[in-house]
């Protein structure tokens, strides 16, 4: 039996306005405990991001649900001095601390659900770093 809890995280670099799913269930549940968004760009960015729900059911096509946890959140460049200074740290934004909202990604064999990030324009690049936890099954009690 391994352990409870696995350790991760997913890196990714010049993310622009091209949707990108940053975590996504595949076998297990998933905590999310950090989302880290840097604006590498000269100017000022504005960041969307989705949660997304997939439930399959034997008989019908899967169900897709997309919502925003943030729409248009500004991510100010480095060269911005910002009103959110315990929050912001210069061009870089923790959106699990900033939104204040419990990042579990649920997983069972009818239900993904996934992380998906872009920005306004093909000019805004950021990157991107999410630390998580995969949540492994408890061993059978006696």
């Amino acid at each position: 039996m391994s352990i409870f809890v696995d350790y991760l995280s997913n890196p990714f670099s010049n993310l622009s306005n091209t949707p990108q799913t940053i975590i996504t269930t595949s076998t297990n549940s998933l905590w999310v405990q950090s989302l880290i968004i840097t604006n590498t760009g000269e100017e000022d960015i504005r960041i969307n991001f989705k949660f997304v729900r997939t439930t399959t059911h034997l008989s019908d096509p899967p169900s897709i649900i997309e919502i925003f946890l943030a729409k248009n959140f500004l991510v100010p460049s480095y060269k911005t001095i910002s009103s959110q200074k315990e929050l912001v740290l210069y061009n870089t934004v923790d959106l699990v601390k900033v939104l204040g909202i419990p990042m579990n990604l649920q997983y069972t064999p009818e239900i993904t659900e996934s992380l998906i990030m872009y920005s306004n324009g093909y000019t805004q690049i950021f990157d991107c770093s999410v630390i998580y936890s995969r949540l492994n099954e408890l061993p059978m009690s006696p």
